[in-house]
């Protein structure tokens, strides 16, 4: 028996997605206190998901980026962690990658998640078990790393890492959970990042059933309990599949 109603969830995404279309051009950013952007519709995309989860599953715990944490205590060991617009940057100015990211953690492990971009009408699901691109399963391959390697990185990897060994081609998207997306599709090698629980739980619970993982970048396991905080993951995380993992650390110094 599932814990959480996929159908729900994948429908939810969708709901969200389609609101997120009427804001699509037609918002100004404001800069929040921590120098990144948020919108009108974050904030209406926020209050909507939270409200339709809290109807279907009043005793989880909700984390999510503009209405912080929701519920007080963790119960039932279920926690949800929204980003209602991962990409803001790229929504605000009319470019295509950002979607919404809703991931359930269940005893502290992402577990189930969906990621919607609604401009390229591309669904990502887990259902626990496997990942899917809308009905199509997903699963991470094995990379050559070469000069066609495609490597996701953050706007500013180019101040904050070394990539200078690295033998194929970085891409920022500006959506973290499109580039861990497109690890568990197999399109992608890796992605590098450093972000909060909403930002990471959705790609990573689709990672997993796709045979990857998201880990720190030394190779420890993510302490997903500190990041109920709401604070950013202490440091740079790696998602990949196991296979790649080893081979790609060694060309990504800070």
């Amino acid at each position: 028996m599932e814990i959480i109603d996929i159908e729900f969830l994948k429908n939810l995404t969708l709901k969200a997605g389609k609101i997120a279309l009427k804001y699509f051009g037609r918002v100004i950013p404001h800069e929040k206190s921590d120098k990144t952007l948020v919108t009108e519709a974050d904030i209406k995309l926020d209050e909507f998901i939270t409200l339709e989860i809290n109807k279907k599953y009043p005793y989880h715990l909700i984390l999510s980026e503009e209405l912080g944490r929701k519920k007080g205590e963790v119960k039932e060991n279920i926690v949800w962690a929204i980003d209602p617009l991962d990409g803001t940057a790229a929504f605000s100015s009319g470019l295509p990658i950002w979607g919404i990211s809703i991931g359930i953690l269940i005893d502290n492990i992402p577990t189930y998640g969906a990621f919607y971009i609604p401009v390229t009408d591309e669904l990502y699901y887990s259902d626990g078990r496997s990942s899917y691109l809308w009905n199509q399963k997903i699963k991470v391959s094995k990379i050559s790393l070469d000069e066609n390697t495609f490597l996701a990185v953050p706007s500013d990897a180019h101040r904050s890492f070394d990539l200078k060994n690295f033998p194929g081609k970085t891409r920022s998207m500006g959506s973290i959970a499109a580039h861990i997306c497109y690890v568990a599709r197999g399109i992608a090698a890796g992605a590098i990042m450093r972000g909060h629980i909403w930002d990471i739980a959705a790609g990573d619970a689709i990672l997993r059933s796709a045979e990857g993982e998201t880990t720190y970048l030394d190779g420890m396991q993510l302490e997903w309990e500190e990041l109920y905080s709401c604070k950013k993951a202490k440091k740079t995380c790696i998602a990949a599949g196991k296979e790649n993992y080893k081979e790609l650390i060694g060309f990504i110094k800070k």
